[in-house]
């Protein structure tokens, strides 16, 4: 495995961890172009908060409940084998001691040597709640202004952070999955720079100014020109990322000697941007449709059911990797095509058991709801209609119960009648 390691393909492997700013860039880009269509609609404010973070918990906290019921009951009972209370024992019991800190989104907040194994996937989660929450306030803070430099502050931030543990404490400038890293899930990396909120600003903010750029752009009619350029350059937001992966990989997997550390405080600082760029440029690449071939295959309706699963997916596929790590009883050939293969199985068989648990658990109460919050505000819309109606409402319908400012009425004909009845 040492000598693979020398190798391009084990090193882009290996380095796949920043793969996880598309979501970031995602998230943000989804939360600004949402809000701005609903205020076509609706002027926002403040009031609005908590509607939006009912929504958004609804959204992500009943695949992590039922995991974490799951995880801490009848997950120990499933199973047996020489490695078994290794990998699946001790996610029982991190789980059994720390499921508090996932419900509460601040599992990324503890020490690198406490709750290594406990769905330690949904550290992602934790930082886009964390991310959504700031994002959400700079946006309605600065309605009027200071907007660009917020965004100009939290994307400095966000470089700064990622470089000072470096600097400090004379780390990688990355999270490198490393088989040392999978088989004992510890690394001083992984809590200091990859998973701390401030450490993905970057990529949020990205987001954030896609989703803007994309809402006027849309509504102003944009034009690009030089579209044979720009589908060229989608075409090379691939081999730019294979590219990206491969300096990692060499100065920081590949290499026996470790790299400068100006160059690693660089490189932690600049790589997830980088890699942010250029996913926030192939999103909008499919929006304008820069490129046909790559507008057609994402407009393919083939990815709606695995759009539909991918959250739940994503929640389940960790315990999938430990039941098969744990009731392993052999040793296996660790060479790129039993990796390939390995992956491939492990998303299918997540993708299978996540179609009945979406469609039993995470769609339902997904849709109660949001079927909640848009009660409560059909029911505010009708009651700003009724107002509105009062004018020509006769006074005497009126229940007398209501408060006396609803009874105000500008209606010249509702004034007449009333003094008529006085006299």
């Amino acid at each position: 495995m040492v000598h693979n390691l020398e190798k391009l393909s084990y090193q882009v492997l290996f380095s796949l961890a920043a793969l996880t700013q598309i979501y970031f860039v995602m998230s943000g880009c989804l939360l600004t172009h949402s809000r701005k269509i609903n205020a076509e609609q609706r002027s926002e404010s403040w009031m609005i908060l908590p509607s939006l973070f009912i929504c958004r918990l609804g959204r992500v906290l009943p695949p992590i409940m039922m995991i974490l019921g799951f995880t801490t009951t009848w997950y120990r009972h499933l199973g047996n084998g020489p490695l078994w209370n290794y990998y699946v024992g001790t996610a029982v019991r991190d789980c059994r001691q720390y499921w508090w800190s996932h419900l509460l989104f601040v599992n990324i907040f503890l020490p690198y040597t406490e709750n290594r194994t406990c769905l330690y996937q949904t550290w992602q989660v934790s930082v886009e709640i964390h991310l959504y929450t700031i994002g959400l306030f700079i946006y309605l803070a600065t309605r009027r202004r200071f907007r660009n430099l917020a965004f100009i502050i939290m994307f400095l931030v966000g470089l700064v952070g990622p470089a000072l543990p470096v600097w400090l404490k004379d780390t990688e400038a990355t999270v490198l999955i490393s088989p040392e890293y999978i088989r004992r899930i510890e690394s001083y990396e992984f809590r200091s720079i990859h998973s701390l909120p401030h450490n993905n600003l970057p990529g949020y903010v990205i987001g954030m100014c896609l989703g803007l750029y994309i809402y006027d752009a849309q509504r102003n009619d944009k034009k690009f020109p030089n579209r044979k350029i720009l589908s060229l350059l989608t075409w090379m937001v691939i081999p730019a990322t294979v590219l990206l992966f491969s300096i990692s990989g060499k100065y920081f997997i590949g290499s026996h000697e470790r790299a400068p550390l100006l160059f690693r405080m660089i490189f932690a600082a600049v790589h997830r941007p980088i890699l942010a760029i250029l996913y926030a440029f192939l999103v909008l690449s499919f929006v304008f449709k820069f490129n046909n071939f790559g507008s057609i295959l994402a407009d393919w309706s083939v990815w709606r059911i695995p759009s539909r699963l991918s959250y739940m997916v994503y929640i389940i596929h960790v315990n999938i990797i430990q039941y098969l790590l744990g009731t392993r009883t052999q040793l296996a050939n660790a060479s790129f095509i039993n990796l390939v293969m390995n992956i491939m199985d492990v998303t299918c068989i997540s993708f299978l058991l996540a179609l009945p648990l979406y469609l039993l658990l995470e769609a339902p109460f997904t849709n109660v709801v949001k079927n909640l919050i848009h009660q409560k505000r059909l029911s505010k819309q009708d009651t700003k209609t009724d107002l509105q109606l009062l004018d020509i409402v006769d006074f005497e319908n009126l229940h007398t119960n209501l408060p006396q400012k609803l009874y105000f009425s500008n209606s010249t004909e509702a004034e007449k009648k009333r003094k008529k009845k006085k006299q």
